[in-house]
């Protein structure tokens, strides 16, 4: 447990628990995570195999295991991001952009609905941050992207789109903007067919984890130590 108090307006604490906990003070200053990776600070959460804290670089790195199949997973807000490796760039021990590289998908939960999830996938993805509010998203190369419409609060059927690069732009955390670039497909799917059936429209990378670490656990097993 690492506590930064270097905003005076908010306590920002990180958990980091896994089976092995290696410190590094060589030239690049790192300490390494390995083995049941949890991480906790704010509203973001990750479990993974490998993760690489960089003291002086400001960057978090986590990583699958060599020759295993489970991916990094990064948890914000409503948000699930998935990739083989993940990099979180920070500035003033604030996120400022995330980049997700092979096998990436982005799947977002509509807070009032049990089923409607935006998802968007790629070889490469990025997000970048204002303070902690997501701003943009850029996906690179087989971009797929399925987002739900809605007018005046009420659904309105779904979009389902390819190219071969995309751009998010967010206001308040939400979606106001996508924009397909090269070669964009695109294919609208009224309410009437959607209703009911939402399981049936995913993207081949689709897949929810329900293994967010949740911060109360950790404080739970830190006191339990301590005892």
């Amino acid at each position: 447990m690492q506590i930064d108090t270097s905003n005076t307006s908010r306590l920002d604490t990180l958990f980091v628990r896994s089976k092995i906990l290696e410190s590094y003070n060589d030239s690049t200053r790192r300490f390494v995570a390995i083995d049941s990776v949890k991480i906790i600070r704010g509203e973001f959460a990750s479990a993974n195999q490998k993760s690489i804290f960089y003291n002086d670089a400001n960057r978090i790195e986590t990583f699958k295991k060599e020759g295993e199949t489970d991916q990094p997973i990064i948890w914000f807000e409503d948000s699930q991001l998935v990739g083989d490796s993940i990099y979180i760039h920070l500035n003033e021990n604030r996120l400022e952009w995330i980049d997700v590289k092979n096998k990436s998908i982005i799947i977002s939960k509509n807070e009032n609905y049990d089923w409607r999830y935006d998802q968007i996938s790629g070889e490469q993805i990025k997000l970048f941050f204002n303070d902690t509010t997501i701003a943009r998203t850029e996906v690179f190369n087989n971009v797929l992207s399925i987002y739900y419409f809605f007018e005046e609060g009420e659904p309105s059927g779904l979009v389902k789109s390819s190219a071969q690069r995309g751009k998010i732009i967010f206001e308040d955390g939400k979606v106001v903007d996508v924009r397909l670039y090269v070669s964009p497909i695109s294919e609208f799917h009224p309410e009437n067919l959607v209703k009911g059936v939402e399981r049936e429209f995913t993207l081949p990378l689709f897949k929810l984890y329900g293994n967010r670490p949740v911060k109360t656990e950790l404080i739970k097993l830190i006191r339990e130590r301590n005892e």
